[in-house]
């Protein structure tokens, strides 16, 4: 039986570390070399407060989408953020 995406996200964020918005900003104050990844749609972005300087848009459709499997392995820890 496939998960329902509710399990799917709880999963996800519990084998995956996170840190709040503020927490990003001081890791990249600090000069950490940080990677953000934007889910969000255009609209979504426009609507609401624009993007990361510096991050890549990748949204979430345009990922669930893509058929293929991811290659090579990460140079970067990607650490997602939320809003507390």
């Amino acid at each position: 039986m496939e998960k329902c995406f509710n399990t799917r996200v709880k999963e996800a964020m519990a084998a995956v570390p996170s840190v709040t918005a503020q927490q990003a900003r001081q890791l990249r104050e600090e000069g950490r070399d940080l990677l953000f990844l934007d889910p969000r749609n255009q609209d979504d972005i426009t609507a609401t407060t624009g993007i990361i300087p510096g991050a890549i848009s990748l949204p979430l459709d345009r990922l669930e989408s893509a058929q293929a499997e991811p290659t090579g392995e990460l140079q970067h820890t990607t650490i997602p953020t939320r809003q507390a």
